[in-house]
């Protein structure tokens, strides 16, 4: 059973990775959305009013991607690897199911951390919009959203909340796990 649960749930969270996970907004219309693999490169999706902006402006399109989110880079191939070990665990005669709760608790620790430290484009968003921004050499993606726009909120979607729900649940399963073993022990 624990198995089958790990296999799911991780699949589930590379599945995720692929959703969006931030949206930033002006005067609470979506300008551009970040997906969790779009926050490992640096890309997003932008809104056809923003893209209609962005025709109107002359921009160099390299300077305008956000910084990668390494934390996150990491978290992805951790899940990818804990999906293979549930999926040999799945298929196979070992028992790897302690492996594939250490994997997500590991993904799931990059992925708070990531938000504690802000995605990189909402870091840069946040900068542009303070009031010296203009004194530092910031990105130009950043000043030229701060610049256009005054009234920005990053949103974290539902699909970033069910990513850390389902590397939640491996990791949750591996520590009844143990206090159960635990619990053996100390009984015997």
């Amino acid at each position: 059973m624990i198995t089958k649960l790990n296999l799911l749930s991780t699949f589930g969270a590379l599945m995720l990775f692929f959703l969006p996970w931030i949206d930033i907004q002006c005067n609470q219309r979506s300008m551009i959305t970040q997906s969790g693999y779009q926050t490992i490169t640096g890309g997003g999706t932008l809104s056809d009013d923003f893209k209609n902006l962005q025709d109107d402006q002359d921009h160099d399109k390299d300077k305008e991607r956000p910084k990668p989110a390494l934390l996150v880079a990491v978290a992805f191939l951790l899940v990818l690897l804990a999906f293979g070990l549930a999926v040999a665990s799945a298929f196979g005669r070992r028992n790897r199911d302690r492996s594939v709760g250490i994997l997500t608790a590991m993904a799931l620790a990059c992925i708070l951390a990531q938000m504690a430290l802000q995605f990189p484009a909402e870091k840069e968003i946040n900068q542009s919009l303070k009031p010296d921004a203009s004194d530092h050499d910031g990105d130009k993606f950043a000043k030229t959203l701060g610049s256009a726009f005054t009234d920005i909120k990053i949103l974290y979607r539902n699909p970033l909340y069910f990513e850390l729900a389902l590397l939640a649940l491996p990791t949750l399963l591996l520590l009844n796990t143990l206090i159960d073993k635990r619990r053996a022990q100390q009984s015997n």
